[in-house]
């Protein structure tokens, strides 16, 4: 593992599949409030891209923030029509790749009794390192 004095770059992308399933995780569920994407914050995913299907598709950020790994961040979603919405994942699947990883480094995660039913295909990359696969959750509208 790489570590550039702030943490690894794999750390922050396994805190995005763990902590923030991946595309999208949540903590507070029914937290429908509006946030603003956290494109500027040090330790966030910048450049996701989602496909939720009939659900829609477009970009995603999140903020991994200073998680320790256990916890499920909010994922903010721009959809390709440019509406917004937070996503909450209630599970996930996501295989980690770069420089330092074992090949087919996966990570699976699911909460006890969730209830999400929409399930995206996501990929972000950070720096050389890669991050690809599913997470079934909520979608909540913003405004």
């Amino acid at each position: 593992m790489t570590t550039d004095g702030k943490g690894s770059t794999l750390r922050k992308l396994t805190r995005l599949g763990v902590g923030a399933a991946a595309l999208l995780g949540v903590i507070g569920l029914g937290a429908g409030a509006a946030y603003a994407a956290p494109s500027n914050a040090k330790n966030a995913i910048t450049d996701g891209q989602f496909d939720c299907g009939s659900a829609g598709s477009g970009t995603f950020v999140i903020n991994t923030g200073n998680a320790n790994g256990t916890a499920w961040g909010t994922a903010h979603l721009t959809f390709a029509d440019g509406s917004t919405a937070n996503f909450h994942a209630d599970s996930l699947n996501l295989t980690i790749s770069g420089p330092g990883v074992p090949p087919g480094q996966n990570e699976s995660k699911a909460k006890p009794n969730a209830t999400g039913g929409v399930t995206c295909q996501i990929n972000a990359t950070q720096g050389p390192f890669t991050l690809a696969g599913t997470v079934t959750g909520t979608i909540v509208p913003n405004g």
